[in-house]
This record gives C-alpha cells, sequence and structure tokens, in this order.
C-alpha cells in the first residue's frame, strides 16, 4: 500500500473568534502524519483527489451493458479490459462467475495488487475505496472548541460512469488534544452515512485508544464524552453532498466522573436534553451536566420542557416532582454564574420556559443519593436571535416603545432589547399602556442600568393591570422581550419621559 499525504481528505474548520485559530502540528497520528497550518479558518477543500486515468471519452461507452460486451465501445478499449475468462460472461444480463483470483468489481476482475494503487482500474470506482490507506489524511486540532464537517469531493477527471459518482467517499482523520485537565464534548448536528461507513471515535489519541463510539446511517448519536484531553476521530466525506457529518466539540474541566451515554452532554444550536431514569443506571452518579451554546456568538439560548400532549398544562407545575432530579440552570458553563433555574425552591416557579443571558447555558441535574426515582423528562434547546435598538433620550424628553409589529404579534423565537439614554443627572419613567404575552413562555423585563446584568426592576408575562409605570435610578435603562417557538400575542406599548 501507498500513503499519500497530498491526497488530502475534504472537511472545515470554523471558529468563532480570532483567539482560537487552530494550531495544528505536525505529529505521528495513527498511520499518516498530520498537517499544520496556522490560519483563523482552515478548509482542506483539496478536495480529496481522486486517482487519475486518462481515457479516450465516447459517449454511453462505460454504461453497464457496454461493459465486457465483447466490443469496443470506447475509443481505449478500456471498456473492455480486466473481462472474465468465462464465455457466459459475455452475455449482456447475465452475472459474472466468481473472481476468485482478483478483486471484482462489476463484470470486472482486476488483479488484487492493483486495488488502492493509486488509479481507477474498475470502471465502478471501487477498486479505490474507503479503506484505502493512500487517501487518507490526518490532522490535529489544540483549540478549546471547533467546527468539523465533511466537505465533498470533487469530480474526477477520469471517466467513471455518472451512477458511480454517487458511490465515491474518502476516509478523514482528525485528533483532537485540548488543555490538560479538561475533557472533550463531541456534539452531532448532522449525521448521514452509508451503513458500511462508519464515524469511529476513539477515546485518546490514537486509533489503538479504547472505541468510544462507531455509528453509520441516518440517525444522529448521542454527544459522547472523552475521558482525557484527547480524541481520535475518523468520518467520511462523500461527492454525494446528501451524505456527511457536522461535529462540534467543546472542551470542559475534567471532574474526574466516568462517561454515562445520555447522563449529560454537549449541544450547540438546537437539540434535546433528556433526563435519566434513575432506575435504569447501572452504576450510581451524583449529577448528569449539559453544556449548551448558542450557534450564532451573538445569539443566546431558550431552554423549553416538551409536553405530553395529554398532560393538562394549565394546572402543571414546573417546580420539583418528588421522583425527579433536582434541576439548577446557570447562564455560563461555571456554577460561579447566575442562576437562571433552581428546583430547590430559589427561583422554581410556574413559567415552562428558561432563557439565557449569555451565549452558554449549563444545566445540572442533581439525584438524591437515595429513594427510586422514575421519571423523566425532555426540553427542547434553541438558539434565539439578539435584536438592540438604541433610544435616543439625550435629544428628546419623551417617546414610544412598543414591541415590532405592534399592534399585530411579535415574532416567535426572538430576544428584543431596548436601550434607552437620557441625560445626565436625570432618570427615567416609563409607563405602559399595554402589556400581553404568552403566559408562563413570553416575557418583559425592565432593568435599572444598561445591560441584563444592571438590577431587576420588572418581569412580567401575560396581561397586567393597566396602565402602571417603572422609574429607574439612573438615566439609563434596558427593556427585553422574549418569545419561544410558539403563540405569540400583541406584546407592549410604552411611553418614556424624563423625571
Amino acid at each position: 500500500m501507498r500513503l499519500s499525504v497530498q491526497n488530502l481528505s475534504s472537511w472545515k474548520l470554523s471558529h468563532l473568534n480570532e483567539e482560537s485559530a487552530p494550531k495544528l502540528r505536525l505529529k505521528a497520528c495513527g498511520a499518516v502524519r498530520l498537517k499544520s497550518s496556522s490560519v483563523e479558518e482552515l478548509s482542506i477543500n483539496s478536495i480529496l483527489t481522486l486517482p487519475r486515468l486518462v481515457l479516450q471519452k465516447t459517449s454511453g461507452c462505460l454504461d453497464n451493458d457496454k461493459i465486457c460486451n465483447r466490443e469496443k465501445d470506447c475509443e481505449s478499449g478500456v471498456d473492455e479490459l480486466h473481462c472474465a475468462k468465462s464465455r457466459q460472461f459475455w452475455f449482456i444480463g447475465n452475472q459474472p462467475p466468481p473472481c476468485n483470483d482478483g478483486f471484482q468489481c462489476g463484470r470486472q476482475c482486476i488483479p488484487n495488487e492493483v486495488v488502492c494503487d493509486g488509479k481507477y482500474d474498475c470502471l465502478d470506482g471501487s477498486d479505490e475505496h474507503y479503506d484505502c490507506e493512500y487517501s487518507v489524511s490526518c490532522n490535529q486540532l489544540t483549540t478549546s472548541f471547533g467546527h468539523i464537517v465533511s466537505a465533498p469531493i470533487t469530480k474526477p477527471d477520469e471517466d467513471i460512469h455518472k451512477n458511480n459518482l454517487m458511490h465515491l467517499v474518502q476516509k478523514s482523520i482528525i485528533a483532537i488534544t485540548v488543555q490538560a485537565n479538561h475533557t472533550i464534548w463531541l456534539a452531532f448536528n448532522k449525521f448521514r452515512t452509508k451503513e458500511n461507513h462508519f464515524l469511529k471515535v476513539y477515546d485518546g489519541p490514537y486509533s489503538t485508544s479504547p472505541l468510544l463510539l462507531s455509528h453509520s446511517g441516518s440517525t444522529k448519536p448521542i454527544s459522547v464524552r472523552s475521558s482525557s484531553n484527547n480524541l481520535y476521530v475518523e468520518f467520511p466525506s462523500y461527492y454525494d453532498q446528501s451524505y456527511g457529518v457536522d461535529i462540534f466539540y467543546a472542551s470542559v474541566f475534567d471532574k474526574e466522573q466516568p462517561f454515562i451515554p445520555g447522563c449529560g452532554g454537549y449541544i450547540h444550536g438546537d437539540g434535546i436534553i433528556s433526563s435519566w431514569s434513575y432506575s435504569s443506571l447501572t452504576s450510581p452518579i451524583s449529577d448528569c451536566i449539559w453544556f449548551v451554546e448558542a450557534a450564532q456568538h451573538d445569539g443566546i439560548i431558550v431552554l423549553k420542557e416538551k409536553f405530553d400532549s395529554k398532560r393538562n398544562t394549565s394546572t402543571y407545575k414546573f417546580a420539583t416532582l418528588a421522583n425527579n432530579p433536582i434541576m439548577t440552570v446557570y447562564d455560563g458553563w461555571n456554577t460561579s454564574g447566575r442562576v437562571l433555574w433552581d428546583d430547590k425552591g430559589l427561583l422554581a416557579r410556574s413559567s415552562r420556559v428558561i432563557y439565557s443571558i449569555s451565549p452558554k447555558m449549563m444545566i445540572r441535574m442533581n439525584w438524591p443519593e437515595q429513594g427510586e426515582h422514575r421519571n423523566t423528562f425532555n426540553w427542547h434547546v434553541n438558539t434565539i436571535k439578539l435584536t438592540i435598538t438604541n433610544i435616543d433620550g439625550l435629544t428628546a424628553t419623551s417617546g414610544t416603545i412598543k414591541s415590532p409589529n405592534y399592534p399585530a404579534p411579535y415574532p416567535n423565537l426572538a430576544d428584543f432589547r431596548w436601550n434607552i439614554v437620557t441625560a445626565p443627572h436625570t432618570k427615567i419613567n416609563l409607563l405602559f399602556a399595554l402589556l400581553e404575552t404568552q403566559e408562563g413562555f413570553d416575557f418583559l423585563y425592565v432593568y435599572d442600568g444598561p445591560t441584563v446584568n444592571s438590577p431587576l426592576l420588572l418581569e412580567k408575562s401575560g396581561s397586567a393591570s393597566l396602565p402602571f409605570a417603572v422609574n429607574s435610578s439612573t438615566n439609563q435603562m434596558l427593556v427585553r422581550l422574549t418569545s419561544d417557538d410558539e403563540t405569540t400575542s400583541t406584546g407592549f406599548l410604552a411611553i418614556y419621559s424624563i423625571v
């Protein structure tokens, strides 16, 4: 077998900021060599350089019924190469006899020594396949987070029948190394491979490390986590762009807890979080932690419980049930972040939606040490768009703020913010003439300052007795309206003035 690092598998790595630019270093990675680069966004569109076979082209000469039919249909005669010896093989429609002393590809039988030799000898392209070592590339990533996407194989120059182009595939290998005392989470946003082409994730820096995940087909695997600061990932790239993988990874501090599939995970963008049934666990655990990240760096996250349509949601309370895990939600990926939800009762309420402040959210599900806990529940995760409007109150002593589309319903999955700034040494009076949102799901907030970290003056959902006023203690005020993915309402109409 020949090993060629010039034939690169296609993949694309996107990073969110300049500080996270990939630092790829030359190092052995399994049986191949690593490529190095220092660009902020690296896209190896090399696009899988395919083997070359120069043919004289004749229209239709590579159709199945033209191959090995005892007639020279291609000018080069390639359609009559490597045909079986048996006479019955020449009859159109008959299956060829077994190819016992070579590699069979349709009506052809080629010598074993030309399989994976860097050029197509089979007219269906099957002799240069997914496991040919020469076509494999390996790259190492050392950033704390990143994005890996299968990129399409380009059409080869040589003659391969158009029906066989859709089967072309090659393998990519990524070795991920993050900072010490951290582990790596993988999240799968897209996944579709042929059944015999497996994504493989090894829990360590090499293909000899313990196998953490082996998966193929059209169902997305659950997120997986390494036990150290290294992962080794193999995945396919295709000519057919309806196939491929889309993977995000992120590193988190190692809490030295064993990885239990389904207990915790990493979600980038949209997804579903499920709690574990305690009775289904094979070993005791203290908690399961989910790390959620918005799809855009300036977006925020909405976390919403998934209801059974038969449940009476009007009487259901979102506080702790006797046989549920205790859930705490933090803004950011650290327990030092603001607590957005606490099932212990500090922030428990009847609402079924939680909105983040930053692009990251951490959900911790704690399992009591005693008792049997059988209930499970699911949450939908969505990224919502952040829209900020600056209200200039420096030149005007009063003005109007209203929700988008007012008096028509405001949009779904949105976070609208209005930042009011008036003259120095003044204060702001905000008088609400109308307020109507979807109760328990869409919220209006008013902050005594310019950011969501300023003191909270008002939090409302549903309707309120009108009119009512909110007063700031400074010359700055922030108004925020959040909405989930379902019913919306009229919104609000308010008048601000200087006091």
